[in-house]
């Protein structure tokens, strides 16, 4: 049986005014080949992507807190991994500073 392994390395990244996380990481299979195309999602959300042709996906998320991340791909099982996604808030005060 194929095995879908997911590398999810989550970056968090914010963008002030509306408070987008951005999940990224890499779909390989057992060998670790990537896996273009795969799809990406946020279980229970239409937040999703595709992944790129070395693997490699972006993720664009308002939400945040426990969530489930799904990787499927055709021919292989869809593979889950928990993820807490903490949102930073970041201000940017008029001289330029910035306050979290």
């Amino acid at each position: 049986m194929k095995i879908l392994i997911v590398i999810l390395t989550i970056f968090i990244s914010t963008l002030s005014l509306s408070a987008q996380t951005v999940i990224r990481g890499t779909i390989t299979d057992s060998k670790g080949e990537p896996l273009m195309g795969a799809n990406v999602f946020i279980k229970g959300s239409y937040d999703g992507t595709a992944a790129l042709s070395d693997g490699s996906f972006s993720l664009k998320t308002l939400l945040g807190g426990n969530q489930v991340i799904v990787a499927t791909f055709i021919g292989f099982a869809a593979q889950e991994r928990e993820a807490e996604i903490i949102l930073l808030h970041c201000t940017t005060a008029p001289n330029g500073q910035t306050d979290s």
